[in-house]
């Protein structure tokens, strides 16, 4: 990010409203996200530490509330790709964002 330039520091909500956004079946990458979100905001950069930590705690709460059997979460896998260092890290392993996105064909 060049120097003096104005950056979005979001919050969970925000990023559990645009995952949320994502139809059944079609996925967008971390840098997407980042770049939609800043752009509604009318900057050029979302704080790429923060929307990390933040997309976290969206995927986590939503693999937490999958285990328990609900049913509308939100579906953090396609916003996740299983090759991301995040994937790695959430309690549900990529193993899982893999195995869901291969329930909605997403490659």
């Amino acid at each position: 990010m060049p120097a003096g330039e104005k950056f979005l520091i979001s919050m969970p909500k925000e990023i559990d409203t645009y995952i949320r956004t994502k139809p059944k079946g079609k996925s967008v990458t971390f840098q997407t996200l980042k770049k939609d979100i800043a752009l509604e905001h009318r900057v050029e950069y979302m704080c790429p530490l923060t929307a990390g930590i933040f997309t976290r705690i969206v995927s986590e709460l939503a693999y937490e509330q999958w285990q328990q059997g609900k049913k509308a979460v939100t579906p953090f896998w396609r916003v996740v790709a299983p090759n991301l260092p995040l994937a790695k890290k959430l309690t549900c392993g990529s193993e899982f964002v893999q195995k869901m996105r291969k329930e909605e064909e997403i490659s």
